[in-house]
């Protein structure tokens, strides 16, 4: 499991919860210190950001928290420039979206290429709330350390978040000559399958033009205007439709994005109906997949993700 790759790492924050009884200032200052050097050469060395631990396991008091309210999915298409516009919205809606007793696994994706590989770089749960019968059975200051762990996580958290969808975006490359979209997006709805949260979302960050060895939406350095049934056939006839379920809401964001790739370098603007074409397509191929669209967003959502 992720989880198990990662504990080896965190040394971070035992040191973190185990100064919990210091100076709050002093405290702090060390931890974060640390905190972000840790971090620092993580992204480095494009290693696993580890997420913070659960803060029954800094106290040491078991609690069973079942299973996650929701998972978050974040599916970052690392062939694709994206602009700070759209990194900066990304990171607002994930950290809105983050709560209490919720999963969010960070990967990117481009194409089977030497050094371009599917690789997920955080993964993690934010505790659930305790019940009061639990809390009424804490000695105060065990109750005072778990407020402190509890908080503290939340903290941690929306720093390794931001820090892994940076990460995921700084390692984009304009220069990979393929986009296997719909092939990553099949395979990582075999490992959402396996999660058992009572709701999944997806969150897929990509210009949306597939460009494998399945299909192409490229034809001489332009976007083509595709047919969307006829692609739609293509996919399914090589039984590429990702297993989804009712139970996962899909988010698109940056369809359509231009950003001088190797595709479409001549070109700066997308007409309707070409732009039309591309989200039919997509919402075809979700829709086959059983999944329910939340938003395709084109670049940008207009909405949150939920």
């Amino acid at each position: 499991m992720l989880r198990k790759r990662c504990r080896k790492k965190d040394l971070w924050y035992d040191i973190f919860y185990g100064a919990i009884n210091l100076n709050e200032k002093r405290m702090r200052k060390s931890c974060m210190v640390f905190l972000l050097l840790t971090l620092s050469a993580s992204v480095a060395k494009s290693e696993m950001i580890c997420f913070p631990r659960s803060a029954y396991e800094g106290l040491s008091k078991k609690y069973d928290q079942g299973l996650p309210e929701v998972s978050l999915y974040v599916l970052v298409d690392q062939s694709v420039g994206f602009d700070d516009n759209i990194k900066n919205r990304v990171i607002v809606q994930v950290n809105n979206w983050l709560k209490s007793n919720r999963y969010i696994e960070i990967a990117g994706f481009s194409s089977a290429v030497k050094g371009r590989y599917f690789e997920v770089v955080t993964s993690g749960r934010l505790d659930a709330e305790a019940d009061e019968h639990y809390l009424n059975n804490l000695k105060r200051s065990d109750l005072i350390k778990y407020q402190k762990f509890h908080r503290k996580q939340h903290v941690v958290a929306r720093q390794q978040v931001n820090k892994s969808i940076r990460a995921v975006f700084d390692g984009s490359e304009s220069s990979i000559p393929h986009s296997d979209i719909i092939s990553s997006i099949k395979d990582y709805s075999l490992h959402i399958k396996k999660d058992n949260a009572k709701r999944k979302v997806l969150l897929i960050l990509s210009d949306m033009f597939e460009n494998s060895s399945l299909t192409s939406f490229y034809k001489n350095g332009a976007i083509k205007n595709i047919v969307p049934e006829d692609e739609l056939q293509i996919i399914i006839s090589r039984k590429m439709i990702p297993e989804f379920s009712q139970d996962v809401t899909v988010y698109v964001m940056g369809m359509g994005f231009y950003w001088g790739g190797e595709g479409a370098k001549s070109e700066e603007y997308l007409d309707p109906e070409r732009s039309n074409n591309l989200k039919i397509f997509w919402e075809n191929y979700f829709t086959a997949s059983n999944a329910v669209i939340g938003e395709i967003g084109f670049p940008l959502m207009h909405g949150s993700i939920k």
